[in-house]
């Protein structure tokens, strides 16, 4: 069953946008294989209190400020911190 998910999420994100590295599109594949075993064992993931702390930032509408503090916990350059940051906004909304 696992398995069958995992395939069935594999191939709907084969498409990947080429304004993101294949780097990005890669540990956002992984990132979702993660949460679909974490989901078939029952385990809750807890968000890292850094993350929290960006989804603050994010919501009081201070995105410069988790742009920079994201760049320097992580060492993103200024686009992919960017872009990680606004693909976490369109999830908080």
């Amino acid at each position: 069953m696992l398995d069958t998910a995992i395939e069935q999420e594999t191939s709907t994100i084969m498409f990947f946008d080429n304004t993101n590295s294949g780097t990005d599109w890669r540990i956002r594949q992984l990132e979702k294989k993660i949460d679909l075993i974490l989901q078939h064992l029952g385990i809750e993931y807890e968000e890292a209190p850094f993350q929290e702390r960006l989804k603050y930032l994010i919501s009081a509408n201070q995105k410069v400020a988790a742009i920079t503090e994201l760049q320097q916990q992580t060492g993103m350059g200024l686009k992919e911190a960017k872009n990680t940051i606004e693909a976490t906004e369109k999830e908080i909304n």
